[in-house]
C-alpha cells in the first residue's frame, strides 16, 4: 500500500519498574500471608529483632508478643479459619545455636509452643486447622532429610512422607481440612492427600521435578506450579486438578526453561505468576497473570515484564493479593504493589482499550485538519525550494517551519494532558509524528539558513542528509499513525471520525469522490509493479545520469522497452477503462498524472540512452541529462501528491 511514508521520504530501553509508594519495611522481610478478613501480614526482622506489619489500607507496624525472642526474626506465618495466628520464629539469642519455634495467638492471647524436638530445625509452610491441629515442614539436621511435623495441641509427632519422597516443598489444607502435599511419584512430580493417617495419591504424576505450591483460585479450582529442571523438555509449568487428574492449565504457556517461582490467586479467576527465566544472565524475573485462558504479561510483553529498579534486577518473593485485588510482593527490604491495569494490557504494551479514548479521539479530530494543512504547506514550500532555491522560497520554508513547530508544540501539550505516555496508542503515535515533524522542520530551517549564509558544500550536504534522515523516520511514524487511525474507533467502541467539510471542497472535487472504492481497488491492484517502476527509475538515475557507458545504456534501454513501457501502457489503458471523468475522483486523477509523468520519464531516459549508445545525436548530452533530471523530479512530485491524498481519501470513504 502506498502511504504518506513515501510522500515524506521522497522529499528508551525497558521501562523501569515503578514501585509506587514504598511502605515502611523490615530490614529483612521473610514472608507474607493473608488473614481471614483479607488483611495482609508481613513478617521479618528489623536489626535482628522480630518484626511484623499488617496491611489494611496501608502497612502498619505491629507490636511483638511478649513471648517473641529479643533477638532473631519471624520466618513464616499462617492463620486458621477462626482467625488464630501462628508465627514461626528463629531465636538468635544463644550464640552457639539458633532455636526455632512457634508462637500462637488464640482468642487474642499469645503463647509459645514447646521447642522443636532435638535434631529438627526450621519451620516451613505452616498450615493450621486450629490450635490442636498444626502441620509444617522441617529439616532433620543429622539425617539430612525433610521432616513432616504435626502439633496436636500437646506434642509434636513426625508423619511419614509420601512413598519414595525424600524432600517436600509444598503444603496446603484442602477445603474440607484435608492435608495436601507434594511428593515423589516415580521420579516425577506428584500430589498426595493425607487420609486415614496415610498418603493417598492424587491422580498420576506430573511432568517435572516437584510441586512448589498449591493454590485455590477464586472459583475453587485447585492449581499448582511444577519445577522443571534446566535440562528438561517438560513443557507444562502449571496444572489444575479436575477432580480425577492433573491437567495442564489452559493458555498458561510459560516458556521452557522459565520456572514459576511463586503464584497467588486474585479476584475474578486471576492467577498471578512470578516467573524466573534461568536462561538469561542474572536470572531476571517476570510478572504475569493468567486469566480467561491466557497469560497477560506485566506492562504487556515478556520484555516489559522483567522486574528492574534503577540499580538493576529487583528480586521479588511471596505474591499476595489484598482485599481489593491489588497485587503485593516483597523484596528483601520492602513491599511493592502492582495494579491490575498493568496486567490488563495487549501485547503491544497498551491497555486492552486505550485510556481516555473518547476524549483523545475528540481532540485528535479537532487537531487533524491543522495537522495536514500545516504539514502539507511545509512539504510544498520545501519542494519548491529544492526546485528553485531563491530568496522567496527560502522565506516560505522558514515561515512554514516556524508555523508548524509552534503549532506542534501546543498540540503535543494538549495530547499529553489527556493521555500520559504508554496509555493510549493514538496519543503516542500522534505525539511521535508531531515530534518528528518538529525535528524535520528544524532540519529544513537549518538547511535553508546554511545555504543563505554561504555554508560550504560539505556542510550543506550534511544539513541536507540530516533532513532526509528525519523525513525517513517521519515516514515510518506516519505509517504507524495511519494504521492506528484505521483501528482506533472500532477497538474503543467509538464512532468513526468525520473529516471536516474543508477537506472536500477546497480542491474543486465533490465532497465524496465518484466510485471511490472501485478506484481505490484499481489503484492498489498493481501497486507492487508501480513500486518496482519507481525503484527502477531511481536505478536509472544512478546508472545513466552519472555515466556515459554504452553498455549500461543498452541494458537500461532494453529494460524499459521489454518491461516497463509495455506495463505502463497496459496500466494506463486499464485505468482509462474505468471511464472516470476529470475532476470527479482525486485518486484517479493523481494516479493518472503519476503514470503520465512516468511515461515522460521513460522518454527522456530513452533519448539519453540513445545518445550514450551512439544511435541518436539530435541533441547534446548535457541537454538530455537536464531533461532527464527534470522529468525525474516531476514524477517524484506526482508521487508525493498521490501519496499525500491517500490517508484522507481512505478515511473519507471508509476504506
Amino acid at each position: 500500500m502506498l502511504s504518506l511514508r513515501y510522500f515524506i521520504f521522497s522529499v528508551f530501553t525497558i521501562a523501569c519498574l515503578g514501585f509506587g509508594a514504598q511502605q515502611a519495611g523490615a530490614q529483612s522481610s521473610r514472608a507474607v500471608c493473608i488473614l481471614p478478613n483479607g488483611d495482609l501480614l508481613l513478617v521479618g526482622h528489623k536489626d535482628h529483632v522480630p518484626w511484623m506489619a499488617i496491611h489494611t489500607a496501608t502497612w502498619v507496624e505491629q507490636p511483638n508478643p511478649d513471648d517473641a525472642p529479643a533477638k532473631g526474626e519471624f520466618t513464616a506465618a499462617c492463620t486458621d479459619r477462626l482467625g488464630n495466628l501462628y508465627l514461626a520464629f528463629e531465636d538468635e539469642g544463644d550464640p552457639k545455636k539458633d532455636v526455632h519455634g512457634l508462637l500462637q495467638r488464640v482468642n487474642g492471647a499469645w503463647s509459645a509452643l514447646p521447642a522443636l524436638p532435638r535434631g529438627w530445625s526450621s519451620i516451613y509452610d505452616p498450615v493450621a486447622l486450629g490450635p490442636d491441629a498444626i502441620w509444617f515442614r522441617s529439616w532433620h539436621d543429622t539425617e539430612r532429610r525433610s521432616v513432616m511435623v504435626r502439633w496436636d495441641g500437646k506434642t509434636y509427632s513426625e508423619l511419614s512422607l509420601p512413598p519414595g519422597t525424600k524432600e517436600m516443598h509444598a503444603l496446603l489444607l484442602d477445603a474440607d481440612g484435608t492435608l495436601i502435599a507434594d511428593g515423589d511419584m516415580n521420579n516425577d512430580a506428584g500430589a498426595y492427600r493425607f487420609v486415614n493417617n496415610a498418603w493417598a495419591p492424587m491422580g498420576e504424576a506430573m511432568d517435572g521435578m516437584h510441586v512448589d505450591r498449591f493454590v485455590y483460585l477464586s472459583d475453587g479450582t485447585l492449581v499448582c506450579n511444577v519445577a522443571r529442571s534446566s535440562y528438561s523438555e517438560a513443557k507444562t509449568a502449571l496444572y489444575r486438578w479436575d477432580g480425577n487428574a492433573w491437567k495442564p492449565l489452559k493458555g498458561a504457556d510459560v516458556p521452557i526453561k522459565q520456572d514459576v517461582e511463586d503464584l497467588c490467586a486474585g479476584p475474578d479467576g486471576r492467577l498471578f505468576l512470578l516467573i524466573e527465566a534461568g536462561d538469561e544472565a542474572g536470572d531476571p524475573q517476570r510478572l504475569a497473570c493468567w486469566k480467561d485462558d491466557r497469560l497477560r504479561w506485566y506492562k504487556g510483553t515478556p520484555e516489559s515484564a522483567v522486574q528492574k529498579d534503577f540499580s538493576g534486577m529487583t528480586h521479588l518473593y511471596n505474591l499476595a493479593c489484598d482485599r481489593t485485588g491489588l497485587l503485593h510482593a516483597r523484596t528483601y527490604r520492602a513491599m511493592v504493589t502492582f495494579p491490575w491495569a498493568e496486567f490488563d494490557r495487549a501485547m503491544d504494551g497498551y491497555p486492552q482499550q486505550d485510556a481516555s479514548a473518547a476524549a483523545l479521539w475528540s481532540l485528535f479530530q479537532r487537531l487533524e485538519p491543522d495537522y495536514y494543512t500545516k504539514t502539507a504547506a511545509l512539504i510544498k514550500a520545501y519542494r519548491n525550494y529544492n526546485v528553485a532555491s531563491n530568496e522567496a522560497n527560502s522565506k516560505r520554508v522558514s515561515s512554514a517551519c516556524a508555523a508548524l513547530k509552534t503549532w506542534a508544540g501546543a498540540a503535543m501539550d494538549s495530547v499529553e494532558r489527556i493521555a500520559p505516555k504508554r496509555t493510549n496508542r493514538l496519543a503516542d503515535r500522534f505525539g511521535t509524528a508531531l515530534e518528528l515533524w518538529r525535528k524535520s522542520a528544524e532540519g529544513m530551517s537549518a538547511q535553508v539558513a546554511g545555504k543563505a549564509a554561504g555554508k560550504d558544500e560539505e556542510e550543506q550536504d550534511r544539513l541536507e542528509t540530516q533532513t532526509v534522515l528525519a523525513l525517513g523516520n517521519l515516514r515510518d511514524a506516519q505509517e504507524l499513525l495511519d494504521a492506528e487511525l484505521e483501528a482506533y474507533a472500532a477497538r474503543n467502541a467509538l464512532a468513526a471520525r468525520v473529516l471536516p467539510a474543508s477537506y472536500a471542497t477546497r480542491d474543486g472535487y465533490p465532497a465524496m469522490d465518484d466510485r471511490a472504492a472501485e478506484v481505490f481497488a484499481a489503484e492498489q491492484a498493481n501497486i507492487a509493479e508501480w513500486n518496482a517502476f519507481m525503484g527502477a527509475s531511481n536505478g536509472w538515475v544512478h546508472h545513466i545520469g552519472t555515466s556515459r557507458n554504452a553498455a549500461t545504456g543498452l541494458v537500461v534501454l532494453q529494460d524499459i522497452r521489454d518491461n516497463y513501457r509495455p506495463w505502463m501502457l497496459k496500466e494506463k489503458a486499464r485505468m482509462e477503462a474505468l471511464g472516470i471523468p476529470p475532476d470527479r475522483n482525486r485518486l484517479y486523477d493523481a494516479y493518472m498524472k503519476a503514470l503520465l509523468e512516468g511515461m515522460y520519464l521513460m522518454n527522456t531516459i530513452e533519448a539519453l540512452g540513445e545518445i550514450i549508445t551512439g544511435s541518436y545525436a539530435h541533441e547534446t548530452y548535457n541537454e538530455a541529462v537536464e531533461r532527464f533530471h527534470d522529468a525525474h523530479r516531476e514524477v517524484n512530485y506526482a508521487v508525493q501528491q498521490l501519496e499525500g491524498l491517500i490517508p484522507a481519501y481512505r478515511v473519507r470513504h471508509g476504506l
